[in-house]
């Protein structure tokens, strides 16, 4: 007879059979996680699957799917975890497959990729005088000049433009051996709905007008040039939806670039439109750092023409891309820089002066007052008078109460009726 200890229980067992016990008729002591974490999993896991089912209504993509698979699949698994026994085990691993699962179906149901899109076009017309044409999202579309056909071909990729505002960008040389710049709008959101919403893979076919400067389809009008007497020409920030993105092209591009200034600014005089047009996307990519070398060499050759219009298209686009740059642009323009902008908004060239109107416009360097004063009182022009009531409109809601007083008393003295589009700019200021 085996002796017992004192205290000791006689129906405990011990030894193997009491180890078996514990793991297999003890269901108690293997009960899975605490119950108040398995309701912070269920919560979690819900939260996460309804974000998913949120970006998946808003734009069906793999992170949309695979977030609603990882929620479902933590609620499944704290669910599981609640399993006693050896069914915890079997339970996780149905958790897991049925995410997988999940994840499958919904990739399913996730339409392919816009990349897959291809729109293919063709724009005929007179391009003799064309030295450069090209087609301007955020970048420049696929295109080339077909020689064969005397047409322009391009091909879309996407089937969204990234910005409202379309431009086709036009070098050319006129008949006296100059060349010149111009550059013609369109809006995207109506080309897109018109042409790439359709299910056909007709090719587009448009036709250009060089004496007009527009592109039309039929005898509607795609693309034309700004109007010196159109308010709207003043299109504020082309790339205004993707600021980031060329913010951090324009930091990307900077320092290469600024080592190499002095040969970008020599490409705004070459006769190649590749380089000159090179050396003025160069330069608005380097940022404020630019300004002043490039208004020195434009003060220096205030008739050239090439470096007139290369130095303004690089000006206006610095500030299209990175309008946050506006203080250090400013700082960087001394007085006689301000006052040869200002009067290149009544510059005998429409493009000069639509670009110089815009930059003005979205730059609100409060010296800008005082130029565009003098400039209309002097102006017989009435597109330069009509372009520099534009600018002081844009400058007019920060001015302070005695110069917004000094400003609208000068406007109504020196802009009468007789120049229609000036005096209504100047009617539709509030009186101070």
């Amino acid at each position: 007879m085996q002796r017992r200890g004192p205290g000791s229980d006689p129906n405990k067992t011990s030894g193997p059979t009491a180890q078996r016990g514990l793991r297999v008729g003890n269901i108690q002591a293997d009960q899975g996680v605490p119950s108040t974490l398995l309701f912070w999993g269920i919560a979690v896991g819900l939260m996460i699957a309804v974000g998913g089912f949120i970006m998946f209504a808003l734009s069906t993509s793999r992170l949309a799917s695979l977030a609603t698979c990882v929620g479902f699949g933590i609620v499944l698994a704290a669910f599981g975890s609640r399993a006693g026994g050896s069914w915890g085990g079997w339970s996780a691993t149905g958790a897991g497959a049925m995410a997988i699962l999940l994840f499958v179906l919904l990739m399913l149901y996730t339409p392919p990729p816009t990349s897959d899109f291809r729109k293919y076009g063709q724009i005929r017309g007179n391009f003799e005088k064309v030295l450069d044409f090209h087609i301007v999202d955020d970048h420049p579309l696929f295109e080339y000049k077909d020689t064969g056909t005397s047409s322009i071909q391009f091909v879309v990729l996407n089937k969204r433009f990234k910005t409202q505002i379309i431009n086709i960008q036009v070098t050319t040389v006129e008949s006296d051996q100059q060349k010149r710049w111009f550059e013609m709008i369109g809006d995207g959101n109506y080309i897109v709905t018109k042409y790439f919403d359709r299910n056909s893979d007709d090719t587009i076919k448009w036709y250009f007008d060089y004496e007009k400067k527009l592109v039309k389809d039929g005898n509607h009008v795609l693309f034309k040039e700004g109007d010196d007497f159109d308010e709207q020409a003043i299109k504020h920030s082309y790339f205004e939806q993707h600021q980031d993105h060329f913010f951090l092209i324009t930091k990307a591009f900077a320092a290469p670039l600024s080592a190499d200034l002095a040969s970008s600014i020599a490409g705004l005089s070459s006769e190649n439109p590749a380089i000159w047009r090179n050396s003025r996307e160069a330069l608005a990519a380097v940022g404020p750092g630019a300004v002043k070398p490039m208004m020195a060499v434009l003060l220096q050759s205030p008739n050239t023409y090439l470096i007139k219009l290369g130095v303004i298209l690089a000006l206006n686009d610095m500030l299209r891309t990175n309008p946050n740059q506006r203080s250090e642009i400013s700082k960087a323009l001394d007085d006689a820089s301000i006052g040869f902008l200002v009067g290149l908004a009544s510059d005998s060239d429409k493009t000069v002066r639509l670009q110089a109107t815009e930059f003005l416009h979205d730059l609100k360097d409060i010296r800008e007052v005082t130029s565009s004063l003098e400039a209309i009182q002097k102006n017989t022009d009435p597109n330069g008078v009509y372009n520099n009531v534009l600018i002081l409109k844009g400058l007019y809601p920060d001015l302070d109460q005695s110069l917004k007083t000094r400003v609208f008393q000068a406007l109504e003295a020196a802009v009468t009726p007789s120049s229609p589009p000036a005096h209504s700019l100047v009617l539709s200021l509030p009186p101070p």
